[in-house]
Order: structure tokens, then C-alpha cells, then sequence
């Protein structure tokens, strides 16, 4: 229906959620609706006024600001930061809605500026490694690799214009844990390997190694798997809380997979001392998680693994992480 009356640049969901007052138009929705509908000038400004007024409200953030070269940059790399942290600490949907306005707006100023493009070509490469690490909560599992697909090549794009070695290798990274994630192990390692271009930032790095430790895990490839786990654990107590957190969980999960019980469960102690350390909700769905996985590997009782699947999809849908709500739905499934 949206199509037949012309909505081609926004989705249904989107003027569903927009109508249910979920979620707000981006800037470039709004400019789409605008035209389809032909509005006039008055109405036109009456709307834009509306929606940065609201985002102001929302996120505490100006679009008007951005129109000054002054601030833009500083405001950028600000809104780039709160963007990471309200996905880090469980609020995936918030930093969705949040990146997608800042996406639009810093599209705007690269289209209207003559100066700098340089820095604002490096910005947007920077959000995009957010909105990548976003699509590992907010996508679903059948369309993550199609998605992080299409945006890496947006990254590589500008990585190879800046020659920077740090982007470049984000997006192979983001490629190889999407495709992790897929099960397509083999495929995984691959580009996990060549996102090791001693240029990633250490979150990235760190969770290359983890997704790198499981895929060499579960495909069988034990003395690798040894090797990396050795070199995970000189890691861990050298990084902040909730990335050692993150490879405590991959170490817990692997070892779980040679049945190696009660190093697994060390890992798995880890990982929670590093959830009562800095506790986030997103920290507590990665332990939850482990926990379930170790209960499978070591046949805990199915009221014991009903009890904590349940707990953890309840957290997975207060908190919009997609991909969870599915691996929880599945598991009580087996579980009853």
C-alpha cells in the first residue's frame, strides 16, 4: 500500500512505528514524505522544526548545531560516543534510531561541504562501525549477513579513500563475525584473518579474537583453538571490564565444547565477576547465555535450562536485542 501511494525511501515498519510514536522519521524519511506528498513551504518547515525539536528532546543533541562548521566535528564524535554506549549497555534500540539520524545528517554535510571531506568521510566511517556492532543486536539472524554485507562494503569504500588500515579492517572483521554468527565457520576465519592487520581498535580486536577462538572451536580444530585460548587469557585481565567479559564468555563457551567442565566454569566465574564489576544489561544476556550453553554441554536439567532461557528472553525483548529473542525462542522450544 505505502508503495502504491509513492513511500519507496521508507519503509512500512518505520511509518508504522512513526505512527505508533516508537520511533522518529530521519531526516531523509522526512524529506521523502515531504515530496510525496507535496507539501507546502510552510508545512514543510512546520515538520522539520518539529522533528529536530523532538530529537533535541530525545537525545539531547541539536541538528541545527550541525549546520556550523564549528561544532559539527565535536558534536559528531560526541553523539558517536553516546551512540556506543547505549548499545554497549542494552539499549540497541535507542542507539538504532539515534545512528540512523546521525547517519543522515553527516550524508547532508558531506553532500553541501566543500572543506574537510577528509574528516567527514572518517566520522562516517567511525559511526558505521557502531551501526555495525547495533546489527549484532537489531538484526535478525537470517538477514545479519546480508545487511552487515551491504554496509561493509559502504566502510571499505571509505577506508580505501582515507587508506585507513583501522576501517578497513572493521569491516572485514564485522563481515566475518556476521558470517560467524550465520554458521558459515569456514568463511568466518577468513575474513576474521584478514581483518588482523595490527590496525584494529581493541574492541574490535578483542572480539575478532573471541569470534576467531569459537569458529576454531567448533569447527573441530583443537590445537588451534589451545593456541588462541592461551593467547585470549594473557588478554584478559589487561582490557576494561566488559571486553574481558566478552572473552571470558568465548573461552567459557569453547572449553564447554572439549567438555573441559571445570576450566569452562572457571571462565564462566570470570565472566560473572566482571558482570557484578560493571554491570549492564547486555553483560548479563552474554552470561545468561554462556550459562545456557555450559547447562547443555554439561546436561543440566531442562527445568534448569527452561528457568534461564526465559529469563534471558525476557531480557532480550525489554532490551531489543533481536537476534537473542530468537536464540531463546528456539531453545524453549527444546526445552519446553
Amino acid at each position: 500500500m505505502w508503495e502504491k501511494l509513492g513511500f519507496r525511501g521508507i519503509d512500512p515498519s518505520v511509518i508504522s512505528r512513526v505512527l505508533k510514536g516508537e520511533r522518529l522519521f530521519t531526516t531523509r524519511q522526512l524529506e521523502v514524505l515531504i515530496e510525496t506528498l507535496k507539501i507546502s513551504k510552510p508545512g514543510q518547515d512546520s515538520l522539520r522544526d518539529a522533528l529536530h525539536e523532538e530529537i533535541e528532546k530525545r537525545y539531547g543533541l541539536s541538528i541545527r548545531d550541525y549546520y556550523s562548521q564549528k561544532y559539527f566535528m565535536e558534536l559528531v564524535e560526541d553523539n558517536i560516543l553516546k551512540i556506543r554506549s547505549a548499545n554497549e549497555i542494552g539499549y540497541p534500540k535507542l542507539a538504532e534510531e539515534w545512528s540512523s539520524q546521525i547517519y543522515d545528517v553527516i550524508n547532508q554535510k558531506i553532500n553541501i561541504s566543500n572543506n574537510d571531506k577528509e574528516s567527514l568521510f572518517h566520522q562516517k566511517g567511525l559511526l558505521l562501525l557502531e551501526i555495525l556492532q547495533i546489527y549484532f543486536r537489531r538484526q535478525k539472524r537470517e538477514y545479519l549477513n546480508s545487511e552487515t554485507f551491504k554496509l561493509a562494503q559502504e566502510l571499505i569504500t571509505i577506508a580505501e579513500i582515507l587508506k585507513d588500515k583501522s576501517l578497513l579492517g572493521g569491516a572485514y572483521f564485522n563481515i566475518g563475525n556476521a558470517m560467524y554468527v550465520d554458521g558459515n565457520l569456514s568463511r568466518a576465519r577468513e575474513y576474521l584473518n584478514k581483518s588482523n592487520n595490527g590496525q584494529l581498535p581493541l574492541r574490535e580486536n578483542c572480539q575478532r579474537l573471541r569470534s576467531q577462538a569459537l569458529c576454531e572451536a567448533f569447527l573441530g580444530h583443537k590445537t588451534e583453538y589451545l593456541r588462541m585460548r592461551k593467547e585470549i587469557n594473557l588478554l584478559i585481565d589487561k582490557v576494561p571490564p566488559k571486553i574481558s567479559l566478552q572473552l571470558s564468555e568465548g573461552i567459557a563457551r569453547g572449553d564447554a565444547k572439549y567438555k573441559f567442565q571445570k576450566e569452562a566454569y572457571k571462565a564462566l566465574s570470570q565472566v560473572k565477576y566482571q558482570l557484578d564489576l560493571d554491570h549492564d544489561y547486555l553483560s548479563e544476556l552474554t552470561y545468561l547465555r554462556a550459562e545456557i550453553e555450559l547447562g547443555i554441554a554439561f546436561n543440566q536439567g531442562r527445568s534448569y535450562l527452561s528457568k534461564i532461557s526465559n529469563k534471558t528472553l525476557d531480557l532480550a525483548e525489554n532490551f531489543g536485542h533481536v537476534r537473542y529473542q530468537q536464540m531463546m525462542t528456539k531453545y524453549l522450544e527444546t526445552f519446553g
